[in-house]
């Protein structure tokens, strides 16, 4: 059985490294895989921190915009209260004229708005129709459209 054991032992033994040739190539296979993957793996990782860089930047321009758009508001805000402040302690000063003085300011007032053609009136309590109308008659000869606002306003000239 010599030759018998002499044939299995060859056949094993080509077996064996038939079986380790698929094994290596298989490992070699396996790490060709794994390096392509490797390699598409840090591409995509470089292109998505490419748009994710981006999109950081983008999103730094937008808070940086909105908070500019912020601080202009608040200066408008602001601007817009000195305004107004200004506005209502001038309608109380006028506001608080008396006879002569009152009518020659809206005189004036009058001349002003005779360039433009049209004025509207802001009276500061509701005057009597008779002096509503003087008031419209002294700006039809002055060439103005008056507009009478019906908003009462600051002060009383009762």
């Amino acid at each position: 059985m010599n030759g018998l054991n002499k044939i299995i032992d060859e056949i094993v033994a080509s077996s064996k490294a038939e079986a380790n040739e698929i094994i290596a190539d298989a490992k070699a296979q396996a790490d060709e895989i794994i390096s392509k993957k490797q390699a598409e793996l840090s591409s995509f990782e470089a292109s998505q921190k490419s748009i994710i860089d981006a999109n950081a930047a983008k999103r730094e321009k937008q808070i940086i915009a909105s908070a500019q758009t912020k601080a202009h508001q608040s200066v408008l805000r602001a601007k817009q209260d000195v305004i107004t402040s200004m506005l209502d302690e001038a309608y109380a000063r006028f506001c608080s004229l008396e006879g002569e003085e009152y009518i020659s300011v809206l005189q004036k007032l009058f001349d002003s708005a005779a360039k433009s053609g049209e004025y509207t009136l802001k009276l500061c309590s509701t005057e009597s129709s008779s002096v509503v109308d003087a008031l419209k008659a002294m700006a039809t000869q002055k060439g103005i459209n008056l507009n009478v606002s019906e908003e009462v306003a600051l002060g009383n000239r009762g």
